[in-house]
């Protein structure tokens, strides 16, 4: 299995016991693993599988799917992803809804850019596409990201490009 870990640490030990597994990984750098530890590491949020990437250019359209966006912290990235969500939704059949953190709802729902905010996966939630530890590789004085803006981070992680930064928020 092909995983890839999103957290916070540029690299980070992972070590699974009951298969004799251990390793560190890269952040943002695809790995493989066996199966059986790739299902383990996969419980924890900081990693995502390549089948769980949406971004395929060739069926992302008929999708109409309901994805969910996972940023738990830093409300000021999640502000960055405002013309994100809005160029998916201008471009794709989807809905997206942000999955983060209870105490950062009230603050980001009424701006009405996200179909909905919501703490954790639902049933409508087709697949969740996570996005922490995506814009924390600019926190690394070594890493060539570092002088990328913020949005730019988000497109290159989604192999988008945007065609204007559009910030528009509807607030009720």
């Amino acid at each position: 299995m092909e995983i890839k870990y999103s957290g916070y640490n540029p690299t980070q030990t992972f070590i699974v016991s009951k298969y004799n597994f251990r390793k560190m990984l890269k952040r943002n750098i695809w790995c493989d693993v066996p199966n059986e530890v790739g299902k383990i590491l996969m419980k924890n949020h900081h990693f995502l599988s390549k089948d769980d990437i949406l971004f395929d250019k060739t069926n992302f359209n008929t999708l109409n799917k309901t994805i969910g966006l996972l940023r738990n912290s830093a409300l000021g990235d999640i502000i960055q992803l405002i013309p994100i969500v809005h160029y998916l939704k201008r471009t794709t059949n989807n809905k997206y809804v942000l999955i983060t953190q209870k105490h950062l709802i009230e603050s980001v729902k009424p701006l009405n850019v996200f179909d909905d905010v919501i703490a954790r996966k639902t049933g409508d939630v087709y697949k969740i596409i996570n996005l922490d530890g995506v814009l924390e590789r600019d926190h690394s004085l070594t890493d060539i990201h570092r002088e990328m803006h913020r949005i730019k981070l988000y497109e290159e992680y989604l192999e988008i490009e945007l065609d204007k930064y559009d910030f528009t928020v509807y607030i009720s």
